[in-house]
């Protein structure tokens, strides 16, 4: 497995490994407990305006080494001056303002009409009172 033949969001989220342990930039083999750091790292950074890194399922199913150890596809120096090595993407969603608001207010009719279920809710601490 070569961080050349990656697509965007797998080297994405190996870019993003490597921001949050540096020592991943080196490696030649990951641990599971490893990902499962990083990614519990990159979901606690996540914002509304950072895009989405996923769990490495595509490396835990296709480069499996031994229990639990599987190969780590390290970017080359050339790799990561072109990829420009980014930790959390902070590009935005263009959102269709109109669709949302459309959106919104189907949803307050809805809410409206259900206050049975809006009450649950609230009892549940889903909604606020």
């Amino acid at each position: 497995m070569k961080y050349s033949n990656l697509t965007k969001s797998q080297k994405q989220f190996v870019n993003c490994s490597i921001a949050v342990k540096p020592e991943l930039k080196e490696a030649i083999e990951v641990t599971r407990t490893q990902l499962l750091e990083v990614y519990a790292i990159l979901l606690a950074a996540r914002t509304n305006n950072s895009s989405k890194i996923g769990f490495p399922n595509w490396l835990c199913n296709n480069a499996k080494t031994g229990r639990g150890s599987y190969v780590w596809p390290a970017p080359t120096a050339e790799n990561l001056v072109a990829d420009s090595l980014v930790a959390i993407s902070t590009k935005t969603k263009k959102v269709n303002t109109l669709q949302t608001q459309e959106a919104r207010a189907r949803l307050e009719k809805i809410m409206q009409i259900d206050t049975e279920f809006m009450d649950e809710l609230r009892t549940a601490g889903i909604v606020e009172a």
